[in-house]
């Protein structure tokens, strides 16, 4: 499991797309990545592409699919010192993976303008992605201690970009 920023393989071709958060943006093929299910709560959009975050340990997953839809991602290891995963291999096969060291992990970011926190991390229903393989899945930890609403510590900042947008639905 990776614990650094997201580092994507070469780019093999982009594309321009129109998006409703960030304007028109290029997007780097390599970058895509499919979720042969989807995400929870959007089965239909698999195609997603990642997109740098403003702050360290950051970064936005937006779907190709629909250019309304982008979630603000969290690395859980460096928000969440003590967050553990075990990956098994019905998933690690799913994802064209040998070990887990091969998957980056990161966790859906909540923002609301009615919590007390800058945002909370689902860290209940991780993500999972096999960069190489460009793959990816979201994964339910049924017998977690953590929750879908894990509050984010103080030291993370939320971009200011990721707050505004919440409020424009």
């Amino acid at each position: 499991m990776t614990a650094a920023a997201i580092a994507m393989p070469e780019p093999t071709h982009e594309t321009t797309m129109e998006t409703r958060l960030f304007g028109p943006v290029t997007l780097d093929g390599a970058r895509v990545v499919e979720f042969e299910r989807g995400l929870l709560g959007f089965p239909r959009f698999r195609r997603w592409v990642f997109l740098d975050g403003e702050a360290e340990g950051m970064s936005w997953l937006q779907s190709l699919d629909h250019p309304a839809l982008a979630f603000l991602l969290v690395n859980p290891f460096a928000a969440f010192p003590y967050f553990t995963l075990r990956i098994g291999s019905t998933e690690l096969r799913a994802l064209g993976a040998r070990h887990a060291s091969e998957l980056t992990v990161c966790a859906l970011v909540t923002i609301a303008p009615d919590l007390d926190v800058a945002g909370t991390a689902n860290l209940q229903g991780p993500l999972l992605i096999n960069l190489r393989e460009r793959r990816g899945m979201q994964v339910v930890i049924a017998d977690s201690e953590w929750t879908v609403r894990e509050a984010l510590p103080s030291f993370i900042e939320v971009p200011r970009f990721a707050a505004a947008t919440a409020l424009v639905k």
